[in-house]
């Protein structure tokens, strides 16, 4: 995977217009939104790669990580696709462009990066998708360091020397289930078990 759109709820409906994501519950509009992307993908002859992550930096903002499998001669259209899809056009000229920014919506409820660091093969994009995981899990009462996070802290018994990776991610529903919160696309699934290959030409 080597590009990552970013979806913020709050801004994306802050102009109080009928945007037809608002009418979903948040489960059902990821559910959506994906459909459309995997037809997207699939009408280019892409394979559906992704992984999704919904997160919180609070109770009012909630924000959706989708990290996806994008051939660079495909980025400008799927630009256009992500504007569209939103009713958000693109900013033309962002003075405080975050690492690896490709392109983000006007009023910033979208936006899209690319991996700056290939060499590393995902190993950090998928660090920060999953940094809304604990760090530390109760277990008989007390809190433990979570050794399923691969990516954390020094204090957390990982070897990170900042908090970049541990910091407290709000509450969102399904949680402690793990249930509609992240999810794999079944083709990404089906590679890693080694049941399917990818097309030489993607």
């Amino acid at each position: 995977m080597n590009l990552q759109l970013t979806l913020r709820w709050g801004s994306l409906f802050s102009a109080g217009d009928a945007l037809w994501l608002r009418c979903q519950p948040t489960p059902e509009r990821i559910d959506t939104l994906l459909q459309r992307l995997r037809k997207w993908l699939d009408y280019r002859g892409v394979p559906s790669l992704y992984i999704w992550v919904r997160e919180a930096a609070g109770p009012e903002h909630e924000h959706l990580h989708i990290a996806l499998h994008l051939p660079e001669r495909y980025r400008a259209n799927f630009i256009r696709y992500i504007a569209r899809l939103t009713e958000e056009p693109r900013i033309r000229r962002s003075h405080a462009k975050t690492e690896g920014e490709v392109a983000r919506g006007e009023a910033g409820s979208w936006h899209i990066a690319h991996d700056t660091h290939p060499q590393r093969a995902g190993v950090y994009l998928a660090a920060y998708l999953g940094k809304g995981e604990p760090s530390q899990v109760p277990f008989r009462g007390q809190l433990r360091n979570n050794t399923k996070k691969p990516v954390r802290g020094i204090p957390f018994g990982g070897t990170e020397a900042t908090g970049k990776y541990d910091a407290m991610q709000g509450m969102i529903v399904g949680t402690s289930s793990r249930v509609k919160r992240f999810h794999i696309a079944k083709t990404l699934i089906a590679i890693s078990l080694g049941y399917t290959a990818l097309s030489p030409k993607n």
